[in-house]
Formats: C-alpha cells, structure tokens, sequence
C-alpha cells in the first residue's frame, strides 16, 4: 500500500516550490493523518490534491498577496477518508458554478472523485467567509481482498497441459 499522508506532504511541498519560484506569498499547512491506500486509489488522490493546489496557488493569492493553503487528510472511520484542500484567499469568484463545468481541471477533479466512489463538495475556505474549500470523500477499497483472488489463482499453476 502507499503511505497517502507521506505522499501528500512530499507531492505539496514540491508543487509549491515549484509555483513559487522563489516568491514566498503562500504559506503551506499541512494536516494529514496516517492513511494506507492501494495504488489505484493513490494515484486520482495525488492528481486531485495537484489540481486543487495549483488552482489554489494560480488564483487565490492575486499580486503576490500572502495566505495560507491548508491540505488534510482525515480517517473518518467507517473507512472513509476525506481530502480537503482550502486557503484563506480572495475566495471563489460569482460566477464560479457556471465556468467550473468550462474547466478542464474541474473536471477532471470531478471525474477523480467519482472513479474513487467519492463526493466532492466546494464551499468557502479558512476565515469568515472567505478563501475557497474542496473536499473529497471516499470509501477506502480494501486492496487485500481485491488481491487474494488473483493470488488464489496463480497459486494453483497454469491449467492442464
């Protein structure tokens, strides 16, 4: 399994010294608890969690202003589990609902959502209304049980010859 919180922490710590270059005006916080995940659920997490970050990084700091982006990771019980990326920015514009389903990456963020069996939600951020906040929810796949069949399976040789 992937370690999801080792590798939101290393995957946010790059994207945001790589949008910066050298420019400090967003501050990152990370929140992120202890959760294992197989690969196949790693990989959309990582993509979503990049998407939202960028997003927050390109247009919640407008002039170079300073803000803070959070990212968290939470074990819900039950095994659900929730990503939520935030920042205490300008916010989300007006119009925002009518250009999200125009833009590729929040599509793309919706589309990941759903292939995890999640359920995005998008609101205000950190502070009294401002800044922007997503979340996914999702069940955690049980990865030992998907694999035992298979294992079954190859165990038991190549057929008849």
């Amino acid at each position: 399994g992937v370690n999801l919180a080792d590798y939101l922490e290393r995957l946010s710590g790059q994207l945001l010294r790589a949008q910066q270059r050298g420019a400090t005006a967003a501050h990152l916080v990370t929140d992120l608890s202890p959760v294992n995940l197989g690969i196949d659920q790693a990989i959309p997490c990582g993509l979503i969690v990049n998407e939202l970050l960028t997003n927050s990084l390109k247009h919640a700091f407008p002039g170079g202003a300073k803000g803070e982006v959070r990212i968290a990771l939470r074990n819900l019980g039950e095994r659900q589990v929730e990503i939520e990326v935030s920042d205490n920015g300008v916010g989300l514009p007006g119009d925002f609902e009518a250009r999200r389903h125009a833009s590729l990456g929040m599509q793309l963020v919706g589309d990941l959502a759903r292939q995890l069996l999640g359920e995005l939600s998008i609101g205000g951020g950190v502070g009294a209304g401002q800044g922007a906040r997503f979340a996914v929810r999702f069940p955690v796949e049980d990865t030992a049980s998907r694999f035992r069949g298979e294992a079954a399976d190859s165990a038991a040789g190549p057929g008849p010859a």
